[in-house]
């Protein structure tokens, strides 16, 4: 049975970059639809998981917008909304039209640098850019990760 908890890869690269997540309040997949795909099962108030493959979890989050391509996406900053194309990024690349990079905005309850990303034996891991799982992992996952982030 599925807890109505979704499960996030999110993998960095020169595409997509952890911090930028964190400050505008996104995740992303990109390189055609098999990675994008999944992004469109998300919609606003569902809660996500987000993990770094290699590193661990480090973010948990609700979703605000439904997903839309990298240079659509508008992001609040100290001057006001703006796009993501006209904001200062780590990882510029995610705004190039050939990597087809899409994004679904973000409110943050706990994020952490990937540097205290959280791993334990057992933790669910899976290659897509989202799912949703059914297996007793994923129920020890989320368990275990709602006391490391102090989240009910």
């Amino acid at each position: 049975e599925w807890n109505h908890e979704h499960y996030v890869s999110f993998g960095e690269g020169e595409g997509r970059n952890w911090e930028d997540a964190r400050e505008y309040g996104f995740i992303s997949a990109g390189g055609g639809d098999w990675y994008t795909a999944s992004l469109r099962m998300l919609q606003p108030e569902d809660r996500v998981w987000v993990a770094i493959p290699g590193k661990g979890f480090v973010g948990v989050g609700e979703v605000t917008t439904a997903v839309v391509a990298a240079n659509e996406f508008a992001v609040q900053t100290p001057s006001g909304e703006k796009l993501l194309t006209d904001v200062t990024i780590h990882a510029p690349l995610m705004l190039d039209e050939q990597r087809q990079e899409h994004v679904v905005g973000i409110r943050w309850l706990h994020s952490r640098p990937a540097t205290q990303a959280i791993w334990e034996r057992g933790f669910f891991a899976n290659q897509n850019s989202v799912a949703r799982p059914r297996v007793a992992s994923w129920q020890f996952t989320v368990s275990r990760l709602k006391q490391q982030f102090g989240v009910k």
